[in-house]
C-alpha cells in the first residue's frame, strides 16, 4: 500500500512539474479508482460498526462455560484475565471453577478492584476476584481497531478526491491554455496615507 501511494505521488508530481497531460490523466484515473475503492470498503465498515458489539457478544456466549472449551481457549482466557485484570467474559459465573487468573492480590483488594464471592461448593471458602469483566475490555480494543481502519479508509478517500480535483483542474488548464487564469488576490489593508495625527497637527505650509 505504501509503495503504491508513493508511486502515485511521484506520478502526480511529475505530471504537474513537466505539465505532462498523459501522466496527469493516468494520475486522475488512479485517483478516481482509489477514491471509489476506499469508499467501497469504508462505507460497509462504518455501517457494521454499531452492530459489531451484538455480533461479538453472540459469538462469545457460544464459548460458555469457559471450563468446557479446548485447552487453547482456556489458556487464551487465562492470559486475557492476567493481562487486563478481569474475570470471565460477562461474569465470573462464566467459569464453573474460578481459575487463579481471576483472583486478586492484597494490593488490588485495597484499591477496590475486587469482589468477594463464594465457590459453588459450600465446603470451600470464599475468594476475592476481579470485579471487571473481560468482554467490555475486548470490545474497547475491537472498536478501536474499527475506528483506526475507518480513519485510514476515509483519509485516503479524501486525499484521492482532492487529487482528482487538482489533476482535473490542471488537465483543463492545459487543454485550454489561452483562457485567462483566475487569480485570487488579497485586498490591501495597509494604506500609504499619512496618519490622522499628522493631518491635524501638521498644517500645510503657506
Amino acid at each position: 500500500m505504501g509503495a503504491i501511494i508513493m508511486v502515485l505521488a511521484i506520478l502526480g508530481a511529475y505530471g504537474a512539474h513537466k505539465e505532462s497531460r498523459v501522466a496527469l490523466i493516468v494520475f486522475l484515473v488512479c485517483m478516481v479508482l482509489g477514491c471509489l475503492v476506499m469508499f467501497k470498503y469504508a462505507v460497509p465498515v462504518a455501517i457494521m460498526r454499531p452492530q459489531i458489539e451484538g455480533i461479538m457478544e453472540d459469538k462469545f456466549r457460544m464459548f460458555l462455560p469457559l471450563d468446557e472449551n479446548s485447552k487453547d481457549m482456556k489458556n487464551m482466557a487465562d492470559n486475557i484475565q492476567k493481562t487486563f485484570h478481569c474475570c470471565g467474559l460477562f461474569s465470573y459465573k462464566d467459569w464453573n471453577n474460578i481459575p487463579e487468573s481471576c483472583k486478586c492480590n492484597l494490593e488490588e483488594e485495597e484499591e477496590g478492584k475486587c469482589q468477594t464471592v463464594g465457590y459453588r461448593s459450600l465446603m470451600e471458602r470464599s475468594t476475592s476476584i476481579y470485579t471487571q469483566t473481560c468482554f467490555p475490555i475486548i470490545m474497547h480494543y475491537v472498536l478501536l481497531g474499527f475506528d483506526i481502519v475507518l480513519g485510514v479508509f476515509f483519509t485516503l478517500a479524501i486525499l484521492a478526491l482532492l487529487g482528482t480535483i487538482l489533476s482535473s483542474a490542471m488537465i483543463h488548464q492545459m487543454r485550454y491554455p489561452n483562457r485567462p487564469t483566475i487569480l485570487l488576490t488579497v485586498p490591501t489593508v495597509l494604506s500609504t496615507s499619512p496618519p490622522k495625527y499628522e493631518e491635524l497637527y501638521n498644517p500645510p505650509p503657506y
